[in-house]
C-alpha cells in the first residue's frame, strides 16, 4: 500500500498560479479560456479566490473548477475585500516551492510557468518579476514594465516603485516563511489602496536574497482608454524565448 504522504510528496506541485479576483464574472472568461491553455513541464497548481464577490464571480469559477486541467484546481474565497487580504489566502493553501502571481485581466502564454520555473532555478533566484506590455496598444500606457533588458537586484539595496509588478512576479515560498504574508492594509481593497505588491517587500529587503528582472515572462495589459479613468482592461502575459 503506498503511503498518503509519500505520494503527496510526490506529486507535490513545483509551482503555484495564484489569482484573486472580485466581481469580475462579465469579463472573467478570456482570462480562465487563456489559463486552460498554459502548460508545465513540471507538476503545477492553480489557486483561483473570490475576493468576496456580489456578481456571478464565484458561479463562474465553481464551474470552472469542474474542467480537467493538467494542474489541481483550487477554489476559494476571502470574504473580507482587499488584494492582500485574498492573496494571503491563496498562500495557505499553495503548495508549490514557487508562488507566481497572476491577475485578472491577464492573458498567459502556454509556456509562462516554464519560463518562470526555468529563470529562477538558473539563476537560482528568490525572487522574479517581468515585463508587464499593452494588450491593446490604443490603451493608457501606465502601468507598464517595457524594459527590454535584464537587471538584477542584490539584498540590501533600495528597490525602486514600479520594478515589481503583482500581474508578473514570482516568489519562493520560502521567503514568505522567512517575511511574513502580504500586509492587508496595502493594495486594491486596503487602507492605503496602492502598493501592494511591494510595500511588504521593500521594507523587509535587507532579509532577503536575489532578486532578478526577467524580461522572458512577459505580461501585456490593457490599461483603459487615455481619455478615461483607470478601469482593469485585459493583459496577455507572455514569455519571451530569448536567454537572460
Amino acid at each position: 500500500m503506498i503511503d498518503s504522504d509519500a505520494l503527496e510528496a510526490v506529486i507535490k506541485p513545483t509551482i503555484s498560479l495564484i489569482m484573486s479576483t472580485r466581481n469580475r464574472g462579465h469579463r472573467l472568461q478570456p482570462c480562465l479560456r487563456a489559463i486552460e491553455r498554459l502548460k508545465c513541464k513540471r507538476p503545477w497548481e492553480l489557486i483561483l479566490i473570490d475576493n468576496g464577490s456580489t456578481d456571478e464571480t464565484r458561479t463562474i469559477l465553481d464551474d470552472y473548477g469542474q474542467l480537467h486541467l493538467d494542474a489541481e484546481i483550487t477554489i476559494a474565497t476571502e470574504p473580507r475585500a482587499g488584494l492582500s487580504r485574498a492573496l494571503n489566502k491563496c498562500l495557505e493553501l499553495a503548495k508549490g516551492e514557487i508562488i507566481a502571481f497572476m491577475d485578472d485581466d491577464c492573458y498567459p502564454n502556454s509556456d509562462l510557468l516554464d519560463r518562470i520555473i526555468e529563470a529562477m532555478e538558473r539563476r537560482r533566484l528568490d525572487y522574479l518579476g517581468g515585463r508587464v506590455e499593452l494588450f491593446d496598444r490604443n490603451d493608457a500606457h501606465i502601468t507598464i514594465k517595457t524594459d527590454s533588458q535584464p537587471s538584477d537586484i542584490p539584498a540590501h539595496s533600495y528597490v525602486r516603485p514600479g520594478l515589481l509588478h503583482g500581474c508578473n512576479m514570482a516568489i519562493r515560498r520560502r521567503v514568505f516563511d522567512r517575511v511574513g504574508s502580504f500586509d492587508s492594509a496595502f493594495g486594491v481593497g486596503g487602507f492605503f489602496r496602492s502598493s501592494g505588491d511591494v510595500a511588504r517587500w521593500v521594507h523587509r529587503w535587507l532579509r532577503t536574497e536575489r532578486y532578478h528582472f526577467s524580461p522572458p515572462p512577459t505580461p501585456r495589459t490593457c490599461r483603459g482608454a487615455p481619455q478615461t479613468k483607470l478601469r482593469c482592461g485585459q493583459r496577455r502575459v507572455l514569455c519571451k524565448t530569448h536567454s537572460l
